[in-house]
């Protein structure tokens, strides 16, 4: 992973997998920003979703980009892991 690389994780996943995630894309110099995903396949078809992101305000700006084009709601909920304890 380069230096600075933005890993945004969609995944329905534990919070304390993503801690351990975020943890590991840290430790090679990557950043992190979990984004689950609410809206099901008619808010994916309409590019309606709502993504849930926890992680640094860079990596919520730099994410948010990506983002909007899938969903129309994209909310910073604090830092890594938070997003996935909000979904």
């Amino acid at each position: 992973m380069k230096s600075g690389t933005l890993c945004i994780d969609s995944s329905t996943i534990d919070q304390s997998v993503t801690v351990d995630v975020a943890k590991l894309v840290a430790d090679k110099g990557g950043r992190y920003a979990d984004a689950p995903v609410s809206g099901g396949v008619v808010g994916a078809k309409n590019a309606t979703l709502t993504f849930m992101v926890g992680g640094d305000e860079k990596s919520f700006q730099d994410a948010s980009q990506l983002l909007k084009f899938m969903g129309n709601n994209v909310v910073h909920c604090g830092k890594e892991a938070v997003g996935v304890l909000k979904q």
